[in-house]
């Protein structure tokens, strides 16, 4: 047998082997498939009051043949334990009740403290008391007014207004306009002292060793910095910016792009139009105001008097956990991927 030979048989031999290797997604491959893939609609998933509208859906035949419908004012006395589906005009709890179904309101819901419930939704407004516990969801075509320290595991919603006072937690936020009341706090990150630079318009500082600032074109356009940034000294910028590293804003800068940071970013007593997106931990300090959207990392942080977002303008506020402390304001959605927002004490 020749060397040739010899070569060809071993190729072969490896082919083979290999080819016995991919047989079994081979197989998979050739068996009959349907001519078209399954159609899959999650618009619904997108849809922040999704639970109560099918839940309106479900429930809008059982008024006809529910004993509490044609009453006023339905109340339960404090203690009591209700294991089936509440459907009222108007509906008052005592302390310490237990509604172990869903409930649905054509008015107004109040509940005592110290509630649980699994469900509630009002086509009025819904006012739960402080220590409550929802399972799922509570929305209200009027307003929600959360006590302290109360829990919803789900998602709060409203048509018009939220309230939350200190303590309350929950996974999700929507409304036109979300309020909180919680204490305030100092912000929680440290702004390094041997980074600090500032912006003018239509200037930028000399660049330290750690970072250099390529320009491209306008001030229409987005400049890149890499290392860390300070703008201080009432910094006025009208143009995107995209930090490789952390971005500390200082009190009364006027930022008309949007931010960027590849590391932490931090907002004190400033003014952003545009937008906030980080990688690592997103702060606003107090009295900030920021028109755009706000995407962070690991947390989100907002301090006491806080405006994101217009009425007229809605915005979302994501982060993988959500810290509300003093007293702020949000038009718009409020999400925490992985934790409870927290309303801090």
């Amino acid at each position: 047998m020749t060397p040739f030979m010899s070569v060809i048989m071993l190729g072969g031999l490896a082919c083979g082997m290999g080819l016995i290797l991919l047989m079994p997604a081979i197989f998979e491959w050739l068996r009959p498939k349907d001519a078209q893939p399954i159609a899959i609609d999650n618009t619904w998933s997108r849809n922040d009051t999704v639970f109560a509208q099918n839940f309106r859906r479900l429930a809008g035949s059982w008024w006809g043949i529910s004993a509490h419908v044609n009453s006023p004012h339905v109340g339960i006395s404090a203690g009591q334990i209700v294991d089936t589906p509440v459907l009222a005009q108007n509906l008052t709890t005592g302390p310490d009740v237990w509604l172990k179904k869903e409930v649905w309101t054509r008015e107004n819901l109040i509940l005592g403290s110290n509630n649980q419930a699994r469900a509630l939704l009002s086509d009025g407004f819904a006012d739960l008391g402080s220590g409550c516990a929802v399972e799922r969801w509570v929305h209200a075509e009027q307003s929600v007014s959360l006590g302290q320290d109360t829990v919803v595991n789900a998602r709060v919603t409203s048509c018009e207004h939220i309230h939350l006072e200190r303590g309350c937690q929950t996974q999700l936020l929507y409304a036109p306009t979300i309020e909180w009341s919680g204490q305030s706090l100092p912000i929680p990150i440290d702004v390094p002292s041997h980074v600090r630079r500032w912006f003018r318009r239509r200037k930028i500082s000399e660049a330290g060793r750690s970072w250099d600032v390529p320009r491209f074109g306008t001030l229409d356009e987005t400049v890149f910095v890499n290392g860390d940034l300070i703008l201080d000294n009432e910094a006025d910028v009208d143009f995107s910016l995209v930090v490789r590293g952390n971005l500390y804003i200082r009190k009364g800068a006027l930022i008309a792009g949007n931010l960027k940071a590849h590391g932490d970013l931090v907002v004190e007593n400033s003014a952003v139009i545009g937008s906030l997106t980080c990688k690592g931990r997103l702060v606003v300090g107090a009295g900030s105001s920021i028109q755009g959207c706000l995407m962070g990392g690991s947390l989100v942080w907002l301090g006491d008097g806080v405006i994101i977002g217009r009425p007229d303008f809605l915005q979302a506020v994501s982060g993988q956990c959500v810290i509300l402390t003093g007293k702020g304001v949000v038009h718009g959605r409020i999400h925490a991927v992985t934790k409870l927002i927290e309303v801090q004490r």
